[in-house]
């Protein structure tokens, strides 16, 4: 860690965030088809949320989400869309990097594709 990094740290306003649900079982989905989950992120904090990333494991994963801002008390919705283009088991990761000590946050999908 260098200085640099410890200042910009210190100058970054944080908030807390949690997620109302951080695993989402997809169940079977047939091979050539998408599926959509959405996740729900809380600004439990009394300052901005921001988002700065959200990546994923794979090209089979999409994320689609408001890159504005969230107040105190609101939620920002996260879609993830998965493209079932093997068939067998699987269990993506999105990891979500915003404004909160805590952060990366990782979501997880899995389900099965028949």
């Amino acid at each position: 860690v260098s200085g640099k990094e410890v200042q910009e740290e210190k100058q970054r306003v944080m908030t807390i965030a949690d997620f109302d649900n951080r695993v989402a079982d997809l169940g079977e989905i047939l091979i050539g088809t998408e599926k959509t989950v959405s996740f729900n992120l809380i600004n439990k904090g009394a300052s901005l949320l921001v988002v700065g990333d959200i990546k994923t494991t794979c090209g089979c994963t999409q994320v689609k989400y408001s890159h504005k801002p969230v107040a105190p008390k609101d939620s920002l919705t996260i879609e993830v869309t998965f493209k079932a283009e093997e068939k067998g088991s699987f269990n993506k990761v999105m990891t979500v990097y915003c404004n909160d000590k805590q952060s990366p946050f990782r979501l997880r999908i899995r389900g099965l594709v028949k």
